[in-house]
C-alpha cells in the first residue's frame, strides 16, 4: 500500500476493519501483560475520541505503552496531526512502524523507545491501554500518573470493578485530574499464551475520560 495519507474512516466499523491489519506481539510477556488490544475494542475507544474531539486534526496524541501500535495508528487514521507511540519493547515498536507505513500513516506517527516513568512529553490527548495491574500490582498507576502530567485530556482503559473505580477516581483527583466519564468496553483477548484455553477471552473493561486541570 502507498505511504500517502489515506482517507479517514467514515464509520466505526470501517475503522475496525482497518485496525485488523495491526499485528500482535511476536513473543508476548505474561509478566508485562503484553496482551494486544483487539480491533473492535480499539475502534470503540478511538471512535469515542473522534466524536468528542472536534479539533483532532490539529491534535498531538500520545499512546503510552503502545505495544505494536493499534491505538497510535488508529489515532492517525481518525485524523490526528501526530500520534506518538511509546513502549519499552523495540520489536513491538518496529512492528508498529511497519504497519503505519503499510496503512499510509507513516508521516502522522512517531515511535519512542522508553520506559513509561521516563516519559516527559506534552500532548493534547493521551489515549492508552495500560497494564491492568493483574500481574504487577499498581503497574497501571505509573501509566496513569504520567498520562495526567502529559495531556490535557486522557482516555485510559482499566478493568471494570466498583472498588477499582473508587480507587482510581481518588488517584486521578490527587494528581490534578477530574473524571468526566466512564464508558464500558469489552476487550477480547486472543489465544496468545500457552496457558490460554479459549480462542477468545472476553474481559469487561472501562474507558476513563479525564480532564486535567
Amino acid at each position: 500500500m502507498s505511504s500517502s495519507s489515506p482517507l479517514p474512516p467514515n464509520s466505526r466499523r470501517q475503522l475496525a476493519i482497518q485496525l485488523e491489519n495491526v499485528s500482535g506481539f511476536a513473543n508476548p510477556s505474561e509478566k508485562m501483560e503484553q496482551y494486544a488490544l483487539d480491533a473492535e475494542a480499539a475502534a470503540d475507544i478511538l471512535w469515542t475520541v473522534k466524536n468528542e474531539t472536534p479539533g483532532i486534526g490539529s491534535s498531538l496524541v500520545l499512546d503510552l505503552g503502545c505495544g505494536t501500535g493499534i491505538l497510535t495508528i488508529g489515532a492517525a487514521l481518525i485524523g490526528a496531526a501526530l500520534a506518538i507511540g511509546v513502549d519499552f519493547d523495540s520489536s513491538a515498536l518496529e512492528k508498529g512502524r511497519e504497519t503505519a507505513h503499510r496503512l499510509g500513516v507513516e508521516s502522522q506517527t512517531d515511535w519512542v523507545l522508553a520506559h513509561i516513568p521516563e516519559v516527559a512529553v506534552k500532548s493534547d490527548l493521551v489515549v492508552q491501554n495500560p497494564p491492568f495491574g493483574v500481574k504487577r500490582r499498581g503497574s497501571d498507576l505509573a501509566f496513569l500518573e504520567v498520562a495526567l502530567h502529559s495531556g490535557s485530556v486522557v482516555y485510559s482503559l482499566h478493568l471494570a470493578s466498583q472498588s477499582g473505580r473508587d480507587f482510581l477516581q481518588r488517584f486521578i483527583e490527587q494528581h490534578g485530574g477530574t473524571l468526566s466519564g466512564i464508558i464500558p468496553i469489552t476487550v477480547r483477548i486472543r489465544h496468545t499464551l500457552p496457558k490460554h484455553r479459549k480462542r477468545l477471552h472476553e474481559v469487561r473493561a472501562e474507558l476513563y475520560k479525564i480532564k486535567v486541570k
